[in-house]
């Protein structure tokens, strides 16, 4: 899907754009993490009402609403004369983005409710490949003047161009305001979306480590230039199609919280080798293959919270998505402080701990969601 690409690019301009940002707006790790922190931040709020929204009000109001934030956001935050502009501008795409996503995610599982999980999967691969121009898109235009800010105006263009072919679809009817509100509530009630949601967040952690701090760590510590350091974050973008094509294939013979338990197991290993290696060439390939094995991850956690409650599946994909990006506000700055109190390499060994943490919660919510299914066929 076009939108998902353009996601995939959005969410990988960031981390490789960082240093070139502290440079011109001359601020530190922590005001620089703002540049992941305000984004998310407006896409608590926007998931928060745009999942009610999608609902209540249908599909196409929120697509065409949020594509205008998004892309207008992010438009904005290539032309912004100094940071208040472009941390303005970073919520306003922020709240676009998280508008969206809810109600894209809604439109998958109205198609294909009976393999949401799996066909999540298989949308998100253009995420993945996005994500992995990025990096390229960055790092070329760092080699000319208009630098940085290029590659947030070519992703604007993107949100365009993915509007306009999302504008010839057709959608379902809104629910009621009531079936909506009943919905959210349902949701944020039970523990399992709140557990998923906290997975999430640990996934989300992962990103702002490797996708948005290893560049850094390459120019400062391993003595990478700009251009190339911005551009072999690509490495760890990169791995994430790869791991949800694979991902497709392998859903459809293990279920899906075996699923998520490895890619967290097999993304911690290669994580933990980042964290300690003095060799570019290891750590580029660790980092690689712990974007192949963490691929499959959030769609399929995604799936998940859509088949625990398939009648509202944009108010509750709006809720796990917004208790991620509400653990990503306090991951960001945590970060951040330790990139400054400690080092960029310290910053980046957080990662273990983040897909530690997040194994540990999945199993949390396997049993609780074991234990609910087990409940309601007694009571049958």
């Amino acid at each position: 899907m076009p939108f998902y690409l353009s996601f995939g690019i959005v969410l990988g301009l960031p981390g490789p754009s960082l240093e070139a940002i502290r440079s011109e707006f001359e601020i530190n790790y922590m005001v620089g993490s703002f540049v992941f922190l305000v984004p998310a931040l407006g896409y608590i709020v926007g998931s928060l009402v745009g999942g009610p929204m999608a609902d209540r009000f249908g599909r196409r109001v929120i697509l065409n609403i949020s594509s205008v934030m998004l892309g207008g956001g992010l438009a904005l935050c290539g032309v912004s004369p100094e940071l208040r502009v472009f941390v303005a501008s970073a919520l306003l795409y922020g709240v676009g983005f998280g508008l969206m996503e809810p109600a894209l995610t809604a439109i998958i599982s109205d198609a294909v409710s009976d393999s949401a999980g799996r066909m999540l999967v298989l949308a998100q691969v253009p995420f993945g490949i996005g994500a992995l121009l990025a990096p390229l898109l960055v790092g070329a235009f760092l080699l000319v003047p208009i630098g940085w800010r290029g590659s947030y105006l070519v992703a604007a263009l993107l949100v365009g161009v993915a509007a306009l072919t999302a504008s010839r679809g057709r959608f379902p009817m809104p629910m009621s305001s009531e079936t909506t509100l009943r919905a959210l509530v349902h949701s944020a009630a039970r523990p399992v979306p709140v557990l998923l949601g906290a997975v999430v967040a640990m996934y989300f952690g992962m990103q702002i480590g490797f996708g948005g701090f290893l560049a850094a760590h390459l120019e400062h510590n391993l003595m990478f230039d700009r251009p190339l350091a911005a551009t072999a974050v690509a490495v760890y973008w990169g791995g994430l199609p790869l791991g949800r094509v694979a991902g497709v294939w392998i859903s459809g013979r293990i279920g899906p919280y075996t699923l998520a338990a490895g890619s967290l197991l097999l993304a911690l290993i290669p994580a933990l080798v980042v964290a300690v290696t003095p060799s570019a060439l290891v750590l580029l390939l660790a980092v690689a293959f712990s974007g192949v094995a963490i691929g499959p991850l959030f769609p399929i956690v995604v799936g998940i919270g859509v088949r625990y409650a398939p009648g509202a599946a944009a108010s509750t994909t709006g809720l796990i998505m917004a208790l991620g990006s509400v653990g990503t506000l306090t991951l960001s700055l945590l970060t951040g402080s330790v990139a400054d109190v400690l080092s960029v390499q310290a910053a980046i060994g957080l990662v273990p701990m983040f897909l530690a943490a997040g194994l540990m919660l999945l199993m949390i919510g396997r049993a609780r969601h074991v234990a609910e299914l087990s409940a309601k066929r007694s009571s049958i």
